[in-house]
């Protein structure tokens, strides 16, 4: 017990320190979460040790983050966004898998380590792309509506690829476990509804006087359905998103006492999350990738989201709109790392390998703040793209935006 009160303080200090350090030089914080994992872990000074527990406790932010915005969405809106996201990430999806392929052919990997780097790359992060959403600050409300749409779709693609990996290692039918999958899914979206209509409901109108008990619901209430979206093989994250989506039936003044007082909880968790990112990286071993990772990073950092950018621009989302979501999504995901150590247990990649994935994640979220946040391609690039008439111009009508 008291190595654990240790390790957390050292992670409360440590990055409080480096955070005050990057805000003087003006730098993202996610950088000084991440560096200070990693400064303070196995690969650095050796003060947190990977014995598991953080990494375990940090994902209740990431459930924490999509509870949070699915209540601050409306079931209405969500889908309204969801027709205007699914397609450009469907087709961008499609897109990335070939690139994915090529990068590991000319890397001279085998083929079964091509498809799991194919597969790590379709996936952003959601709690990267959010964490700087809400760093920036003047994001337009579109933006955000869109980078969830396009993030949510990416996450139910990663859970399908997820149980099919599962339904292949069980040697079951694996038709017949993705209809089981959406018959679970249909089953969490439709009992959540039930209970929050008619259960729910009287509960908060009853105890609504004390903002700290219906809190305590509103927190139950995410983890009850996390943990049974875990059970039924869809993922803790997603039951976290259908349990706030909801809530966003109750009237406005309930809402805000779940948003209000789960932001603070949340924000502490997801340090955590940035901080084991950090400290669970091993450098040793991974030198023989190094066209592997040249090579990656700049698919991910620019390919990606030149593909992103073409295709909402090709479904005729506003260019502002389009580059403003398509930087924001140059990254790997959390969700890469799962669909990596899946592979490991199943024996189908090595641990070298999935670190070098690892490391893809911790450059990629690094790199891609620093251009979301400094460069000046941003506005170049979305200028320079949206009125080409060789491209996307002899596509698109022009619009007033």
């Amino acid at each position: 017990m008291d190595s654990i009160v240790l390790e957390m303080s050292t992670i409360i200090i440590s990055t409080a320190v480096l955070c005050v350090i990057a805000e003087i030089a003006k730098q993202p914080l996610i950088v000084a979460y991440i560096f200070a994992g990693f400064l303070m872990g196995p690969s650095g000074l050796g003060l947190i040790h990977g014995n598991g527990f953080f990494s375990a406790i940090s994902q209740i932010g990431v459930v924490l983050l999509l509870y949070l915005i699915g209540l601050e969405l409306r079931p209405r809106k969500f889908v309204d966004t969801l027709k205007k996201t699914s397609l450009p990430a469907i087709f961008a999806t499609l897109t990335i898998v070939p690139f994915g392929i090529l990068i590991g052919w000319v890397s001279g990997l085998s083929m079964i380590q091509t498809a799991y780097l194919a597969a790590a790359f379709l996936f952003s992060s959601t709690v990267v792309v959010l964490r700087m959403i809400s760093e920036d600050g003047n994001v337009d409300k579109q933006v955000f509506d869109s980078s969830v749409g396009m993030l949510i779709i990416q996450d139910i693609i990663a859970v399908f690829v997820l149980v099919f990996m599962n339904s292949q290692h069980g040697n079951s039918g694996s038709y017949l476990t993705i209809l089981i999958f959406m018959l679970y899914g249909l089953f969490i979206i439709s009992l959540a509804y039930f209970l929050q209509r008619y259960v729910l409901r009287k509960i908060i109108k009853k105890i609504i006087h004390r903002t700290d008990l219906v809190f305590l619901i509103g927190l139950a209430w995410c983890f009850l359905f996390a943990e049974l979206a875990e059970i039924l093989s869809i993922s803790r994250e997603i039951g976290g998103f259908i349990a706030g989506l909801s809530l966003t039936c109750l009237p406005a003044h309930k809402l805000k006492i779940f948003i209000y007082k789960s932001e603070t909880i949340r924000d502490f968790f997801m340090i955590l999350f940035f901080f084991i990112l950090g400290a669970e990286l091993e450098l040793g071993g991974i030198g023989t990738y190094s066209l592997l990772i040249t090579l990656s990073l700049i698919f991910i950092l620019i390919g990606k989201p030149t593909i992103y950018y073409f295709y909402m621009r090709l479904f005729r989302h506003p260019k502002s709109e389009s580059k403003e979501v398509s930087f924001r999504l140059g990254q790997i995901s959390e969700f890469s790392i799962i669909i990596v150590l899946l592979g490991v247990s199943l024996g189908h990649i090595g641990h070298e390998f999935s670190m070098t994935i690892r490391l893809l994640l911790f450059a990629s979220i690094i790199f891609s703040n620093y251009i979301v946040r400094y460069l000046p391609i941003r506005k170049v690039w979305g200028t320079d793209l949206g009125e080409s008439p060789s491209l996307l111009g002899r596509i698109l009508p022009r619009r007033k935006e």
